[in-house]
This record gives structure tokens, C-alpha cells and sequence, in this order.
């Protein structure tokens, strides 16, 4: 083959694009690509050698963190596999270069008492019935965002997770299905919680009738003050 490593990566985005993979997941990939392509892109993909991939795990250590070099070396190894499967080149030049390594991120849960320091600071703050909804359910941040009224059951006994957001500002935005189906889930609320949650949909109705036409009804339930759905990163 000719093709240009940049050209085959381009391929590649295709071939992901068209098995039932994530948009989340794509757009994910096509950001880190970028990576590649600043490097590799203009090499001949059947001249690649290892020593070219060392190079290149050399060069993006020195600009990115750990995990993020151990998830472009992961994209590279998968999209060279697909190349050697396509008898595009005869082996895989990745697979003879360890992968760089990712330093593990200890993951602490709050006691009960900090959780409860928490809700009561967030009392006063205008999400504080989002900041209870995942400190109850164990929501993640997405997920919360993207569950509407309607998917509460009738007595605010249970909620079914149904959708997550992911992405930032309008174009990169998505309002997408779980990943799996264990994602899809109905998680059972707390007496407590349904109250916060009674709470909070009394104070939308306050703000929907006072922001009047700028208000747009959508249904979800964590929103700006005008109705829409709020960005994952603000």
C-alpha cells in the first residue's frame, strides 16, 4: 500500500464509525488521532517500524500526561491490528514496543459524615437537589444530567436511567443511550431523596413561570435557568 499512516487513520475512524460503537467514544478517538497524525501522519504506513512508534511514545511523554499517552498507544495498536487484518502491511509494529505506562489513580468514596458536610453546604446552592440525586443514587455526572421527569416512577419510588450526556457546547454535546445495558437501569430512591426532589421540581415551576417565554420545556430535571440542558462541563 501507499497510504500515508494520516490517510490509513482516516480509514480506520471509518471502519470504527461504522460498527455500533459510542459517538462519545468516537469523537474521543478522533481527538486523540490528532495526536498521531502531529507525528506519524506523513510516514508511509508500510515503512512504520517500532523504532518510529518508540519515537513517537518518547515525544508525546513529554507533552501529556501518563494515561493519555497509554490511550493514543492503545488507539495506534488497535488501528495498526485492523491494517495487518487488511493485508495492508504484514505485521503489527506496535505490538513490539511496550505500551507506556499509566499510573493508577487511588479512588476515595466520601465517609458519611463528609457526605453529609457536603449536602448541607449545597443546601444553598441552586443544584443542590443534583448534588443529592448522585450522592443517593450513584448516578454518574452524565447519566444525572440527562434524566427527565418522566422518567420517574408516579411516587418518586424509583427512577429509570435511561439516557447520558456527554460532550461539550452545542456542536460536541450528545444526549446518547447507556454504553451497555447494565447502564439502563431503574435505581430505587430514598424517601429523603423524593422529597428534595418534590422540592426542586416546586422551585423549577416558580422558574418556569417567571422567566415566561425565554423558558424552554424540554423535561429535564437539572437544568440552566432557562429550561435547557445543562453542559457537563460547567
Amino acid at each position: 500500500t501507499d497510504l500515508t499512516v494520516s490517510a490509513f487513520m482516516d480509514q480506520w475512524l471509518e471502519i470504527k464509525r461504522a460498527k455500533p460503537v459510542g459517538e462519545g467514544t468516537l469523537e474521543s478517538y478522533r481527538y486523540r488521532v490528532k495526536n498521531i497524525r502531529d507525528f506519524l501522519g506523513d510516514r508511509s504506513l508500510k515503512t512504520l517500524q517500532p523504532v518510529h512508534v518508540q519515537e513517537f511514545y518518547l515525544e508525546l511523554s513529554q507533552h501529556y500526561p501518563p494515561r493519555t499517552c497509554a490511550y493514543v498507544s492503545t488507539l495506534l495498536r488497535a488501528a495498526l491490528e485492523t491494517a495487518v487484518n487488511l493485508d495492508l502491511i504484514p505485521s503489527n509494529p506496535a505490538r513490539k514496543v511496550p505500551k507506556p505506562r499509566t499510573v493508577s489513580r487511588e479512588r476515595t468514596a466520601l465517609t458519611l459524615k463528609e457526605a453529609q458536610a457536603v449536602l448541607r453546604v449545597a443546601a444553598s446552592h441552586r443544584f443542590h437537589a443534583l448534588w443529592w440525586f448522585v450522592a443517593l443514587t450513584g448516578a454518574r455526572k452524565g447519566e444525572a444530567l440527562g434524566v427527565r421527569w418522566e422518567d420517574f416512577s408516579f411516587s418518586f419510588e424509583s427512577v429509570t436511567i435511561r439516557r447520558t450526556v456527554s460532550g461539550s457546547g452545542q456542536k460536541r454535546r450528545r444526549v446518547t443511550p447507556p454504553k451497555t445495558d447494565r447502564g439502563n437501569r431503574t435505581v430505587a430512591i430514598p424517601a429523603i431523596l423524593a422529597a428534595v426532589l418534590k422540592d426542586h421540581r416546586e422551585q423549577q415551576e416558580i422558574l418556569r413561570r417567571a422567566t415566561g417565554e425565554d423558558w424552554q420545556e424540554v423535561g429535564w430535571v437539572f437544568t440552566t435557568s432557562r429550561g435547557t440542558l445543562i453542559d457537563p462541563r460547567y
